[in-house]
């Protein structure tokens, strides 16, 4: 991928027209700030990507981490920065990153399955019961999301229900 260099004179003549304000306000303000175009911001997600799929989890993170900081708004990036925390083992942040992208997608049931593996790794079941019946709702009968609808059916009830509610355990 060809290394893009922010011009930093562009950015303080962006500024200059902008109030920092009304930039961090817009969807991509940051984006646009650094004049960093769609086509460059997706190939970032492509690299970004990559480092996922090469199990190069903090560097993934970084890299979404940077996306997210141009622009916090595209629902995709917060679940790979997600997805890279919960595979280094950090499920608090993880839950934070799923949290956040459900703010710009509430219907995606990936977010709320991926959250609630993080708090049964977490041991809090509560919540990750919580997690499991948002996932399995906004899976609904939608086709796309019938092998995750399945799979947490399964393993709740493989899990079964004293799992997920301590106190009725005898």
């Amino acid at each position: 991928m060809e290394n893009y260099k922010i011009n930093f004179a562009l950015a303080k003549e962006n500024q200059l027209k902008f109030s920092l304000k009304e930039l961090m306000q817009k969807e991509n303000g940051i984006q646009q700030l650094l004049e960093i175009s769609d086509e460059v911001l997706d190939l970032y997600y492509k690299a970004a990507l990559h480092l996922l799929d090469e199990k190069r989890w903090k560097d993934a993170s970084d890299a979404f981490l940077f996306l997210v900081l141009l622009n916090p708004f595209v629902h995709n990036y917060w679940i790979g920065a997600g997805i890279a925390e919960q595979s280094l083992g950090n499920f608090e942040q993880a839950i934070q990153y799923y949290v956040l992208s459900q703010a710009s997608d509430s219907t995606d049931p990936i977010s709320y399955a991926h959250a609630f593996q993080c708090c049964l790794a977490l041991d809090e079941t509560e919540t990750a019961q919580k997690f499991l019946e948002e996932a399995l709702e906004c899976c609904g009968d939608k086709a796309e999301f019938s092998a995750l609808k399945n799979n947490l059916n399964s393993y709740q009830m493989e899990w079964g229900a004293s799992a997920l509610n301590p106190a009725e355990e005898g």
